[in-house]
């Protein structure tokens, strides 16, 4: 572990991302050791690794940004496309009432400029096209500099899901959108960038199922890239009865071919959870830790696990 003075405050559930030698963190929360004090930050902070004379150097660049920054939240994601830094979603929790969010937001790095592209709250936003519902905990990657992939997603509003009444439910959001940022949507309400439907996940057999936690991560060699989902959670509820379904499978999906497939495991292999970690670079793959739980039982994992995709 690496302690430096200066940095942000204490969080979880927040985004970070490296570009070029810095590690660029929007958002998070917070909750005392008593669960008193529950909060949300809205800043952003990057922090060097490799810098000549300030590596380990966090620096706060909330105020140093221009443009409007997406507000407090978790449950977000990023992903980082062409020198931008790439937030979608998330929820913010007040005590009196939850709020999720799909809209969508860039961080230009050089410029330290932020930009809306579109999206807002809930179900208050109609740009009159297509767009992304509200969720938190949904899987996003960048697609080369100017193409978003999101899968899925989680939901639950309103005063009663603030006070964690049952009746306030929740819902996963299973579906899979492709974003093209180099194109505005036109009329009343365009966006700055146009979101399309990819679907394909009902009507294929090699599609993973409804699902949530799950490790995300687009990996292979330039030109023959696919999108690699791994592991997650299905729950299932009975009356007052809630089992946890975990996942161990591998699926890939070709943009080329708009197709998936359930990837053969050979050998060993990483076992069943949630909430993994993935990296790729090229078609090297690493996964790390994640979290099993059910009835009495729960464990948090700390094994790491490099494989090679070969299409």
């Amino acid at each position: 572990a690496v302690r430096c003075e200066g940095g942000p405050k204490a969080r979880s559930s927040h985004v970070a991302v490296e570009h070029q030698g810095s590690v660029y963190m929007f958002g998070g929360e917070f909750t005392s050791p008593s669960l008193a004090k529950f909060s949300h930050y809205g800043d952003t902070w990057r922090f060097e690794v490799r810098g000549e004379g300030n590596a380990g150097v966090w620096e706060d660049l909330s105020p140093l940004c221009t443009g409007t920054s997406p507000s407090p939240r978790s449950g977000h994601r990023a992903t980082i496309a062409g020198g931008r830094m790439i937030i979608f979603g998330g929820f913010f929790d007040n005590g009196k009432e939850v709020r999720y969010y799909n809209d969508l937001h860039v961080l230009h790095l050089e410029e330290r400029r932020w930009e809306h592209l579109g999206g807002g709250r809930g179900t208050s936003f109609n740009s009159g096209s297509p767009w992304p519902s509200a969720r938190s905990g949904c899987g996003l990657v960048a697609q080369g500099k100017d193409t978003l992939l999101l899968l899925g997603g989680f939901t639950r509003e309103g005063a009663a899901a603030a006070s964690g009444e049952e009746e306030a439910g929740g819902s996963a959001t299973w579906d899979f959108w492709r974003c093209d940022l180099t194109r505005e949507a036109k009329g009343k309400g365009g966006t700055k960038a146009v979101w399309k439907e990819v679907g394909g996940l009902e009507s294929s057999e090699g599609a993973p199922q409804d699902r949530a936690g799950f490790g995300m991560v687009v990996a292979g060699e330039e030109g023959r890239q696919q999108l690699l989902v791994f592991g997650g959670v299905h729950d299932e509820v009975e009356e007052e009865h809630m089992e946890s379904v975990f996942y161990p499978d591998l699926f890939a999906y070709s943009p080329a071919t708009s197709t998936w497939a359930l990837a053969p495991s050979r050998g060993a292999w990483p076992n069943s959870r949630m909430n993994p970690h993935m990296a790729a670079v090229g078609s090297s793959i690493c996964i790390f830790g994640g979290k099993v739980d059910g009835g009495d039982r729960e464990a948090t994992l700390d094994d790491i696990w490099l494989g090679n995709w070969a299409p």
